[in-house]
């Protein structure tokens, strides 16, 4: 897995950046992204952040595993008392509403370019 450390708060991993309470998404998350995101996840449960920025509209498509592990972690830092707001591009929106997953966690449907 290469690391880049843009600056001492600031870490990007491959398509993952995390940032003081905020995962970005920087492309399409690919499988061989699934560990970074797990673990970017796991960073920001266990941070001190009580508000949580998870942003992947520059997504227009993640398989199945990364949609469980987003609503695991999102789930987890809720019932931790975070406040999450997570903010997803109108394809992954498609497939959380298909899913139904607004039934598990609230999530914004973004309508800005990325």
């Amino acid at each position: 897995m290469r690391v880049k450390s843009r600056c001492e708060s600031e870490v990007v991993v491959e398509r993952i950046a995390l940032n003081a309470g905020s995962l970005r998404a920087l492309d399409d998350l690919q499988r061989a992204d699934l560990a970074a995101f797990k673990k970017a996840c796991a960073m920001l449960c266990a941070s001190d952040h009580q508000s949580v920025f998870i942003d992947l509209n520059r997504c227009v498509y993640i398989s199945s595993l990364f949609i469980g592990e987003l609503a695991e972690a999102v789930m987890q830092m809720t019932a931790a008392g975070k406040d999450v707001h997570v903010v997803v591009s109108p394809e992954i929106g498609k497939t959380l509403h298909m899913a139904r997953l607004y039934h598990l966690f609230d999530y914004e449907i973004s309508s800005e370019l990325p």
